[in-house]
């Protein structure tokens, strides 16, 4: 979007920010759905099935777009639960692609949000290199 509105509209301010109103309209319109459903993309993608993520430049390729959409949902809290769910279900079944990835979108995620945010995520990566 950022290309289209540099491009087609010359960075006017303006249409920046309909486009962010309109995109905080409709994301709220439906955010529980919404955080669910990121949630849930973002699992498909640390899945291991998804081992095509190797470098970081291809992991900023696809989770920045994904980091977008999230600043926009209000709903945080309902997001963080279900990534919590999927991610102790990926590090505990080991269907996690990668550890690394994983631990370069808790870093993603602890950037927008805080440490708090992640605190409980990062400590589940402790617990399962205490047990290995």
């Amino acid at each position: 979007l950022d290309k289209l509105v540099h491009d087609a509209f010359r960075d006017d301010q303006n249409f920046s920010y309909a486009l962010k109103q309109g995109f905080e309209y409709f994301v709220g319109a439906a955010d529980y759905r919404v955080a669910e459903l990121l949630s849930r993309h973002v699992d498909t993608l640390l899945r291991t099935k998804a081992r095509t993520l190797i470098t970081e430049m291809q992991v900023n390729e696809k989770f920045n777009p994904l980091l977008a959409l999230f600043g926009f949902v209000q709903s945080k809290d309902v997001f963080k639960g279900f990534y919590q769910k999927e991610l102790a279900t990926r590090l505990l079944t080991g269907k996690s692609a990668s550890r690394n990835v994983e631990k370069v979108m808790l870093q993603k995620l602890r950037d927008v949000c805080g440490a708090a945010f992640t605190k409980h995520m990062e400590s589940m990566f402790r617990d399962i290199s205490l047990s290995e």
